[in-house]
């Protein structure tokens, strides 16, 4: 899938240049410097968490040990739209990354990854609140129909067009459409929390004082065998 939207540079990676951080991740300055061709990171490549520091450490060993198994897609503006921790790998062992140059959906792509990584209730729910907040629940409604069911998916049709959105958002992550909403609910500090792992949704929502919502099964998880389940080498 291809979008003629500008793709916009991001700072989720800190802007500042300086020492790796208890994330192991450097500097988004630091990584523009060794790789003159990177110029940002895509908002749909930043509402995935960052993977945590033991597995951070991981691939950079798998990626010294293996070689760059897959490259580090950008837009020709050079604007990250996957693969922002093989190019900290890369950064720390001091080599070149395999780099690509691709014209797909930002979000698509985005969504492959939260198909393929091992991700919490709480940081699903996360990935489809921040697609919601980037589009119109209109436009968000059409877009996830689309990511859904392909480039042939047939749009939805409901007069309650933010609440469909949030189901679609929700089944398309494997979420039920109460979590994405409970999500949206919770201050600033605790989104942070549950999106970076640190917290479970459920418990987030109990802190912010909540009312726990009908009990609803949560639908299952689109999740494929992943290239790191089938090999044990971290693509991430």
């Amino acid at each position: 899938m291809k979008t003629n939207q500008k793709s916009k540079p991001c700072t989720h990676l800190r802007q500042k240049a300086s020492p790796v951080t208890k994330h192991s991740m450097p500097a988004l300055a630091d990584l523009r410097s060794r790789f003159p061709q990177i110029t940002g990171v895509h908002a749909a490549c930043e509402a995935l968490p960052l993977i945590p520091p033991d597995r951070f450490r991981e691939l950079v060993a798998a990626i010294d040990k293996y070689g760059q198994l897959d490259p580090v897609k950008i837009t020709d503006e050079g604007v990250v739209l996957d693969g922002r921790h093989r190019l900290a790998a890369c950064y720390e062992l001091d080599i070149e990354p395999k780099i690509e140059i691709v014209a797909d959906d930002p979000w698509a792509i985005a969504l492959g990854d939260v198909v393929r990584r091992h991700l919490t209730t709480g940081q699903r729910a996360a990935f489809a609140a921040k697609l919601m907040q980037h589009t119109r629940p209109a436009a968000a409604q059409r877009k996830l129909a689309n990511l859904r069911n392909g480039p042939g998916g047939v749009e939805c049709q409901n007069s309650d067009t933010r609440g469909r959105a949030l189901e679609i958002a929700g089944s398309a992550v494997g979420v039920s459409r109460d979590s994405v909403a409970k999500f949206m609910k919770l201050p600033l500090e605790l989104q942070l929390a549950v999106n970076d792992g640190r917290q479970s949704l459920n418990a987030a929502a109990k802190e912010a004082g909540l009312a726990p919502a009908t009990k609803q099964r949560e639908p299952r998880s689109p999740v494929a065998p992943s290239a790191e389940a089938r090999t044990g080498i971290i693509t991430v």
